[in-house]
């Protein structure tokens, strides 16, 4: 008996102790567990973006063609230079003209910039006449001392399309001179800011003309002018015309059209 108490004794014994090293086992592992626990936040960020577009175009045609060397037709011209070099002459037009235009719709702010301007950058030069009295006062009033000039080559520039395509009834613009069509394109070019994704399609035709004036025999209107400057081409002297002293004059033509689409701030 006390043997077999005895037993349960240890029994009991050692069933505490597998308890407690179960126990501690536990408490043990989760001390171990502990101690590689830490502070963590955590947090990600993404984006992708593309190009803005622009796909500006900007297209100019019959600037080669807007002075020739005949007019009316190659088998019976009634102007034809003897040297084969671009002339104009009372009767002589182009109504086809040069024709410039742009097209895009660009995703960014842009500024169109339209310049008439001599083929060396200078101001585009006219064909001119200039006339009066010399400047004596001793002579002469001072009205009379005044010059005038005479211009005979007339300018047009018309808007013939927009960003939907050719216009019905094309617009004219302008006419004038040169130094008129270059002075309309600066203030245009002046205040041609446009927003983002805005159809900057349009086209312009710049055509010329010199008015044949009346179609009969008689002398009136501008020939006499027209006569001057046609008898200083050919070389001659002309000192007077219509009673008043010739002052200046200048014979040639001379313009270049340049377009710049940029993107401003």
């Amino acid at each position: 008996m006390r043997n077999s108490a005895k037993f349960e004794n240890n029994k009991g014994r050692i069933a505490r102790i597998t308890v407690m090293v179960l126990a501690i086992a536990v408490l043990t592992t989760s001390l171990a567990v502990g101690t590689f626990a830490k502070y963590a936040t955590g947090d990600n960020s993404s984006d992708n973006a593309r190009v803005a577009k622009w796909g500006v175009t900007i297209e100019i045609t019959g600037s080669d063609d807007m002075f020739v060397d005949s007019y009316d037709s190659d088998v019976n011209p009634t102007v034809l230079a003897s040297d084969s070099q671009d002339v104009v002459a009372p009767g002589t037009k182009n109504t086809t003209g040069v024709v410039f235009t742009i097209d895009g719709t660009p995703e960014v702010k842009t500024k169109v910039d339209v310049k008439l301007t001599a083929s060396n950058g200078q101001a585009a030069k006219d064909i001119y006449l200039e006339y009066g009295f010399e400047d004596n006062p001793n002579t002469v009033d001072v009205d009379e001392s005044e010059s005038n000039f005479y211009y005979p080559v007339v300018f047009t520039l018309t808007q013939i399309g927009n960003r939907n395509g050719d216009l019905a009834t094309p617009v004219v613009l302008e006419t004038g001179t040169l130094a008129d069509i270059s002075e309309f394109l600066d203030e245009y070019s002046a205040s041609a800011y446009y927003e983002p994704n805005t159809d900057l399609g349009a086209s312009f035709r710049l055509t010329w003309e010199w008015n044949f004036g009346n179609d009969d025999n008689a002398i009136s209107g501008n020939d006499i002018y027209d006569t001057a400057l046609g008898d200083i081409a050919a070389g001659l002297t002309v000192s007077k015309v219509n009673g008043k002293d010739v002052l200046d004059y200048n014979l040639t033509l001379d313009y270049k059209v340049s377009i710049t689409v940029i993107q401003v701030d």
